[in-house]
């Protein structure tokens, strides 16, 4: 079997196995243009025959990143075309700079639970894998967290599935080389204000060249194991 077409079972299986979708399911792809959303897109639109799935991508354009910003949806756009998957665009707006990522978390999930009731979809598929899953760990660790924090990201939550948490950021790295894909990449993920990206910059390359390399597979089996425990 070729290597894409591992990764691609790979997948498949983790999906099934966590009964992410089955046959028949209309899932929204929430579609930023970037390399996890586009190897998530792409793996969903090679199942799309297979499983009978429809596919809807939601392009969110924040507006504050300029020419960035709308050269991202242009490439969101392009990318359906080429793959024949229906997009939508929202643009948000902001009153205020205050605490503006928890203003565009918050509305980015109301454009697309509206969108989710109004083409009445069975769900929202999301790209976070292992990386962001140690990032999530990390940052709930250092906020001071139970059980349900060391959990992490889940497989399937209130806001949607995950089902790219199967993979590391090298893998989906990965899918895009093979299958001779393109992506957009953020330049706000680098800046150091954030505390997440210092956590990705910094702290997790110093864990994984003084600790551990293997830091995000092992953080990843723990998180599986915080959220058996508190299912128990």
């Amino acid at each position: 079997m070729a290597e894409l077409d591992k990764l691609l079972a790979k997948f498949e299986a983790y999906a099934l196995a966590h009964k992410l979708f089955s046959a028949g399911d209309k899932i929204i792809v929430a579609f930023s243009g970037g390399t996890d959303s586009t190897a998530m897109l792409y793996l969903l639109w090679k199942l799309r025959g297979k499983l009978n799935l429809t596919l809807l991508a939601v392009h969110i354009n924040h507006q504050l990143r300029g020419d960035e910003a709308r050269e991202d949806e242009d490439f969101a756009k392009a990318f359906c075309l080429k793959i024949n998957v229906p997009i939508i665009v929202r643009k948000l707006e902001f009153n205020s700079r205050k605490d503006l990522e928890n203003q565009a978390r918050i509305k980015r999930f109301e454009a697309f639970r509206q969108i989710q009731k109004m083409y009445r979809f069975d769900t929202l598929a999301l790209a976070h894998q292992k990386n962001d899953q140690a990032e999530t760990i990390l940052m709930n660790l250092f906020r001071g967290t139970g059980i349900n924090g060391m959990g992490g990201i889940r497989p399937k939550s209130s806001q949607g599935i995950h089902p790219m948490l199967c993979f590391n950021a090298d893998e989906v790295s990965r899918i895009l080389v093979l299958a001779e894909l393109e992506a957009r990449l953020d330049s706000s993920n680098q800046l150091l204000v954030h505390n997440r990206n210092r956590i990705r910059q910094e702290f997790i390359p110093m864990i994984k060249k003084h600790f551990n390399p293997a830091f995000i597979e092992k953080i990843s089996t723990q998180a599986e194991i915080f959220q058996k425990t508190e299912e128990f």
